[in-house]
């Protein structure tokens, strides 16, 4: 394919090859070979070794060759042969950049270009994780998929799903009460008691019957759902409304009660799902070992919404009774249970949509490994990675203030625009489709990373320029 699968990994497979071409040119120029040849061995080993790799993928049946890659990988590499030259000519690249300087006007539209740039990422982020291209003809599942091949062995009741995030007021009295849903209706899609009987019925009426599969009858347990690995509830016919309503809003909140029989199921075994088969779903909930998992389609996540998928750990250690909320708001994913007085909260945008979709390839090349984990160090990791990459331009940018004679409005603009402006810019663009509140946490952090970076980079340019004014004396006072 000419294309490559998503815009993101273009330069994804730009950057891959990078390091390629500046390491080869520096050994080849070492060895006193020409411009030209470097040029021309760099491009032929970057497109031999990517052609490779390409071939080597029609046999990974997750894999599959791709033109895109080739020339991704391959101007790559003679991107690294760029970077390598401005490196070897320093002293040029430092002249150059004390001109630059001197021109506040192009700094200030370099500016411009970077914040458009910005802008378009952070959009880029907040989109990928949207409900997409779900599938209306996709019914609903509990204890399995509709292939009959990942049993989940325990009781469910109550649940409820909404098409929006409850508020955490809202969402703790559904906890506790899920007849709540029945007098906050706004956004209530479904809410079937599961009281044991034949069929399930949807209290609201808007969705199908659930029925005993693949053969009629019920196994109760009182006044719970009990699944055996033998037979689970599927609806008769599609939940088109449910799979539409939750894309349109790229929001939901699920409540249900859940008794696992088994603390070490695998799969994961499906408690809750909407597909069509085992690897192709729309939203399932499932046990992995003690493990919670969450799984939903969307750009970043693919068609069975597995690279990555959401892990609540240690939800299920014992087999009483729990009931759970999950709720999404298009940027956050947050878990309430019934065993524990934590909000279990993990953001996906922008840290994590930023990881996964540029650096996990590179960092972790096998996709079926990707998961994110509430409450582990590596999400702070994503999101604090994600504000020092995206701002580093930019705190290199106002350290570059500090050695400048530039009018003091000029100051003021890049000081004001780059600590406060920007920051909020980017926050707001983050959360617009989500239509979600600013957070404020983001912003200040965007702010202190800016401020390191720039503190950080202001005696290493003044060193850089140094060098360039040294040598430049040096070869008037040689001439002299």
């Amino acid at each position: 394919d000419i294309l490559p699968d998503s815009l993101l990994d273009f330069p994804r497979n730009i950057f891959l090859f990078v390091p390629l071409g500046f390491g080869l040119a520096a050994i080849l120029d070492r060895r006193g070979w020409s411009r030209n040849h470097i040029r021309l061995v760099v491009l032929v080993c970057g497109f031999l070794l990517t052609l490779f790799v390409e071939s080597q993928q029609q046999f990974l049946p997750s894999r599959q060759p791709s033109a895109a890659d080739l020339i991704a990988n391959t101007l790559g590499a003679l991107v690294g042969i760029a970077c390598f030259r401005l490196w070897q000519n320093r002293e040029a690249t430092a002249e150059w950049l004390e001109e630059i300087l001197a021109m506040p006007g192009k700094v200030l539209a370099a500016l411009a270009i970077y914040v458009l740039l910005l802008l378009s990422i952070a959009y880029g982020l907040s989109s990928i994780v949207r409900f997409h291209d779900w599938d209306p003809d996709y019914g609903l599942m509990l204890g399995n998929e509709h292939t009959g091949d990942r049993p989940w062995l325990g009781s469910v009741r109550d649940l409820v799903i909404y098409n929006r995030a409850l508020e955490p007021g809202e969402a703790r009295s559904l906890l506790k009460d899920p007849g709540f849903a029945l007098s906050n209706e706004g956004g209530l899609l479904a809410y079937y008691p599961l009281s044991g009987g034949s069929t399930e019925q949807d209290l609201t009426g808007k969705q199908p019957d659930l029925s005993w599969q693949p053969i009629s009858g019920k196994e109760s347990n009182g006044r719970t759902v009990q699944f055996d690995g033998r037979r689970w509830l599927a609806t008769e016919s599609a939940v088109a409304e449910i799979s539409e309503q939750l894309q349109e809003t790229s929001q939901l909140t699920i409540r249900l009660t859940v008794a696992t029989t088994e603390l070490e199921q695998s799969g994961p075994a499906r408690i809750l799902t909407i597909s069509e088969e085992p690897f192709l779903r729309n939203l399932t909930l499932g046990q992995k070992n003690n493990d919670l998992v969450v799984r939903f389609r969307s750009r970043l996540t693919g068609e069975n919404g597995a690279a990555p998928q959401i892990l609540f750990p240690d939800i299920f250690t014992r087999s009483d009774p729990i009931d759970l909320v999950v709720t999404y708001d298009g940027l956050t994913i947050d878990l309430i249970a019934s065993h524990s007085d934590t909000l279990e909260s993990m953001e996906l945008v922008p840290g994590a949509a930023f990881y996964y979709n540029y650096l996990d390839l590179i960092v972790n090349p096998n996709p079926s490994l990707s998961q994110i984990t509430a409450g582990t160090i590596p999400n702070w990791f994503y999101q604090l990675l994600f504000y020092i990459i995206i701002f580093l331009p930019l705190g290199i940018l106002l350290s570059l203030r500090a050695v400048t004679a530039w009018q003091q409005e000029y100051h003021l603009i890049l000081l004001f625009s780059g600590l406060l402006v920007i920051p909020l810019l980017l926050e707001t663009v983050l959360v617009y489709r989500s239509g979600q509140d600013l957070r404020p946490l983001n912003v200040v952090t965007s702010v202190l990373v800016i401020g390191l970076v720039a503190w950080v980079f202001v005696p290493l340019v003044r060193q850089l320029i140094s060098v360039r004014r040294t040598a430049h004396t040096q070869r008037v006072t040689e001439s002299g």
